[in-house]
């Protein structure tokens, strides 16, 4: 009997060593995340042959390695995005590894715009069912309550943030609230025309605290660009109430389509956004890519253009009610764009 049980054991020993993989696991950072200039890296590595050593690859160069299983260390990188390969060797000598991608926060060639909660902010009421901007409303309601206060100290990650407010007894109307950065109306008017056509990737990235996230019927972040006679508008709403997923804005149908890219902002919080979008060279609309929290999603999404008379960059924040028009608080802060 216990020759078998010996026999049973060491079977059962062969098999899982047969079944065994090299494998090199990251905990951080998080692939598709966003960094710190100083990154850490912490991973490890596996093979039933044992593992001889680790290295960290940047760009396709050998940035760290270690004879060890485990990496634990600092490594400082430029900004912008990076192409990460984790690499482990055995005792063998297979190599085995695991990739991921990066983004580095900090100033990249091209136009930046930072701390934009402390600027000039366009304050509108829209009101269903068109949603065109209300010429006659009073930000005292009755049917939509609204306003924006800058420069709180608390909650703030910079102590200056901004806080915005809707209320109200119209179900389902919306504030508004537009910063002009270049062209018509802006501190950078473009008189000449040469700037804004120049450029055509561009980054929305802001942080918002929410006390209770169940509240807003959607948080909708938006860039736009009217270049060339077009007008293209990235428009990026957090769906909450309506199903916890973000939709994009089909510039010609002049609805919201659905990503399936889930939205799920913690209460209590603060909160990152970070969107990504580009205007292609023959002037229609690409959505790159949507981050929230750390998890970036590619979005891969194209739109048509439509024609206009605007000239000029503008980004969007709005806050939407909900079915029994809850007020409701956000706070902004770090409110930053960039634009190549």
């Amino acid at each position: 009997m216990q020759l078998m049980l010996r026999t049973f054991a060491a079977t059962l020993a062969l098999a899982a060593g047969a079944f065994a993989q090299n494998v090199v696991t990251v905990t951080a950072p998080l692939n598709n995340s966003y960094v710190n200039s100083v990154v850490q890296f912490v991973a490890s590595a596996y093979s039933p042959n044992g593992v001889s050593g680790m290295t960290i690859n940047v760009d396709s160069q050998n940035v760290y390695s270690t004879h060890s299983d485990r990496i634990n260390t600092l490594v400082t990188l430029n900004p912008g995005p990076h192409s990460v390969l984790v690499k482990a060797w055995d005792n063998r000598g297979n190599y085995f590894d695991a990739p991921l991608h990066i983004t580095v926060w900090g100033q990249q060639q091209g136009y930046n715009w930072t701390n934009l909660q402390n600027t000039t902010w366009g304050q509108y009421s829209l009101l269903p069912p068109s949603y065109a901007i209300c010429d006659w409303c009073s930000p005292n309601g009755p049917e939509l309550v609204l306003y924006h206060h800058q420069h709180i100290s608390n909650p703030s990650l910079t102590g200056s943030s901004m806080h915005t407010y809707i209320a109200g007894n119209l179900p389902y109307s919306d504030g508004f609230w537009n910063n002009r950065l270049v062209g018509d109306g802006s501190p950078r008017p473009d008189y000449n025309h040469t700037l804004n056509p120049s450029l055509h990737h561009f980054t929305y990235d802001v942080w918002f605290y929410v006390q209770n996230p169940n509240v807003p019927q959607a948080l909708e972040f938006d860039i736009n660009q009217f270049v060339n006679g077009r007008s293209l508008i990235w428009g990026h709403e957090c769906r909450i109430a309506g199903g916890h997923q973000w939709d994009i804005w089909s510039n010609p149908g002049q609805h919201w389509v659905a990503t399936g890219i889930p939205c799920n902002p913690i209460a209590n919080s603060w909160n990152h956004v970070v969107i990504e979008v580009e205007r292609t060279s023959d002037n229609n609309l690409h959505y790159v890519a949507i981050t929230l929290n750390g998890h970036r999603t590619t979005t891969g999404q194209y739109d048509h253009s439509t024609a206009t008379n605007w000239y000029g960059i503008t980004i969007n924040y709005q806050q939407d009610g909900d079915y029994a028009q809850h007020g409701y608080s956000i706070w902004l802060d770090k409110v930053n764009f960039s634009a190549r």
